[in-house]
């Protein structure tokens, strides 16, 4: 589950930053100033979206069971990740 979630978050994140600098490529921009215009505008939305989904996923740790908290760090995890390479590497 986790595996699906962690690919999930990547493609979307890709698609975000790959979609957006497409867009200012479409607008006639240079390739300098395409990816300048993504950075400030795709990555801060990449930023909000996976600092929702960690925060929500750290609310499942409030859960008394321990699977749901094994889960949840789990996946507090991926998500951390999946920001990492998406704001650095993209």
């Amino acid at each position: 589950m986790l595996t699906g979630m962690g690919l999930a978050l990547g493609i979307d994140y890709a698609l975000f930053v790959i979609s957006r600098y497409r867009e200012e490529r479409g607008r006639g921009r240079l390739p300098d100033e395409s990816i300048v215009a993504t950075g400030a505008t795709a990555s801060r939305a990449v930023l909000f979206s996976g600092s929702a989904f960690v925060i929500a996923m750290f609310g499942l740790l409030l859960v008394p069971s321990t699977i749901f908290r094994s889960l949840a760090a789990g996946a507090i995890l991926v998500g951390v990740t999946s920001l990492a390479v998406a704001l650095t590497l993209l």
